[in-house]
């Protein structure tokens, strides 16, 4: 799988793909592809799917150090949940995306400011597959940039 296979334009997803790109980003998708022909301005945009996140956590040696932080706690421990949540943020904002994804990204980022003709700013969400559940929901649960 390349990378190429981890990001898509909102013209090529919908909410039928939540469970690869989220929530906010599936959504994103079918209104720019369904209102978009209708004369409805949508912001065009990029997605990074569920599976980038899971590798880059792979390959900075994130992942097995957020089992073994995250494993053994009591979680009505609210302090302490909270503390380690705060070394999990540390951690993830300290560490380099691969370079291949950041390549693809920047990739995906030209081409769009090549649409719009310019460069362009973005809003950088989270967009969690369990996202907006019936049985649960997380939505607002992360920082927007």
């Amino acid at each position: 799988m390349s990378r190429n296979d981890d990001i898509f334009d909102f013209s090529e997803i919908n909410l039928k793909d939540l469970g690869k790109v989220g929530g906010k980003n599936a959504s994103l998708g079918e209104l720019y592809n369904s209102l978009k022909n209708l004369g409805v301005n949508v912001l065009d945009g990029f997605a990074t799917t569920a599976n980038a996140f899971r590798q880059f956590l792979k390959e900075e040696n994130l992942e097995e150090r957020f089992r073994s932080d995250l494993s053994d706690f009591d979680p009505k421990d609210t302090p302490e949940l909270q503390s380690r949540g705060i070394a999990a943020s540390r951690a993830i904002l300290k560490a380099s995306l691969p370079a291949d994804l950041r390549a693809a990204i920047l990739v995906r980022y030209d081409r769009l400011c090549a649409n719009f003709g310019h460069e362009t700013e973005l809003a950088v969400r989270s967009s969690a597959t369990a996202e907006d559940l019936p049985e649960a929901s997380f939505a607002g649960a992360a920082e927007a940039f």
